[in-house]
């Protein structure tokens, strides 16, 4: 089991990303009504609270700190976000052409149904209030930019308010929830503001878990006691929770999800004893963005296709978002190509980048030196 001095407490945390991750890509494979039930409790309220667990005191200690960390966020989050949804709004109709979307309206997958721009006005519009759907998944980044910049704004004015300032801070935060809640049940999902308010709760969840000591209760009595509990919430919940479109139950599920997911993950990886296992979860726990955002939607069409050949089906059935067939080994097929061509795009797109950065230096010394 990883001891949890400075070091391997970083691994500990790529670990748990990577098995979160996992669950992530897992979670778009049509596998058993149970198991999809199961992840969806507890693997995106995970990086939230992840990301308040690293949330510090200093990003909103002053005006200055505030701004660098809104710049620092945006840079990290909304960029990457910015970049693909225009770049996957470009390459909309070409997707049409080769089958990625389709144009008939009977098609049983609604969200791959689009139909061709034909001016500027179109993806300039849809970019604003609709994600294509190849890129769903990034709505992840945006909600976790406006959550963070959000959480960080109240936190300031709290402390301006320097009366009752923890106090205050909670009331504020249970309004939002309580906001989140109202809109997922009424079904607004408008630049879900919903979600968005709600993820403020499980910021704070993580804040809270600074002060724990970690290594007390990320082990496997805690694994065992929260896979219980998930499975019975799995069993008891007639359907589904959705929390990118904060559609849960109440707040106060809300808040133990937060709670229970967080410590099942952590404690998960605390478990994992294979160092070779350890390095790969923790190696995938660094690509979470990439796996994310770059295309496991897209990597699935590679198996998609391959199942298109083998069992002699009709080439519009690459639209289908997700997976084809998943049933016998199919599933952990669509599992690998998810995270690992993701994987493998970024080495690239890096070494790309590396070899650009240092073609343009050297022609910038050679034109320094005539």
């Amino acid at each position: 089991m990883l001891e949890l001095d400075k070091q391997n407490r970083i691994e500990l945390f790529d670990i748990a990303k990577g098995i979160a991750i996992i669950a992530v890509v897992l979670g778009h494979i049509k596998t058993t009504t149970f198991i999809h039930r199961y992840i969806y409790l507890w693997h995106m309220l995970f990086f939230f609270v992840l990301a308040g667990y690293f949330f510090k005191e200093k990003y909103y200690s002053s005006i200055s700190n505030l701004s660098e960390f809104i710049k620092n966020k945006f840079i990290r989050l909304m960029i990457p976000y910015i970049c693909f949804n225009i770049l996957f709004e470009i390459l909309h109709n070409f997707f049409i052409n080769i089958h990625f979307y389709t144009t008939d309206k009977n098609f049983n997958c609604v969200k791959s149904i689009m139909h061709y721009y034909t001016n500027i006005q179109e993806p300039v519009i849809r970019f604003f209030t609709t994600l294509e759907p190849l890129v769903d998944p990034s709505w992840f980044l945006y909600v976790l930019f406006c959550a963070l910049v959000l959480y960080a704004v109240i936190n300031f004015l709290c402390k301006k308010i320097k009366y009752n300032y923890k106090l205050n801070l909670i009331l504020f935060l249970l309004s939002f929830l309580l906001l989140g809640y109202h809109l997922g049940s009424i079904k607004y999902k408008f630049l879900y503001i919903g979600t968005i308010s709600s993820t403020l709760t499980a910021l704070f969840i993580g804040t809270l878990f600074q002060k724990i000591n970690i290594k007390a209760i990320f082990n496997k009595y805690y694994f065992i006691l929260t896979s219980i509990i998930l499975i019975i919430f799995t069993i008891i919940l007639p359907c589904n929770i959705n929390i990118s479109v904060s559609q849960y139950y109440n707040p106060a599920l809300y808040i133990l999800l937060s709670i229970v997911g967080f410590i099942f993950v952590m404690s998960f990886a605390s478990l994992i004893k294979s160092q070779l296992m350890a390095k790969i979860c923790s190696y995938i726990g660094q690509n979470t963005i990439p796996i994310l955002l770059l295309l496991h939607y897209v990597s699935f069409k590679l198996i998609t296709y391959t199942q298109i050949i083998f069992y002699q089906e009709s080439i519009n059935n690459l639209a289908v978002l997700g997976t084809f067939h998943s049933d016998g080994l199919w599933w952990l097929l669509y599992l690998t190509a998810g995270i690992v061509l993701p994987i493998i795009a970024n080495i690239v797109y890096k070494r790309i980048t590396m070899y650009a950065k240092i073609l343009v230096s050297r022609m910038l010394q050679g034109c320094r030196f005539k």
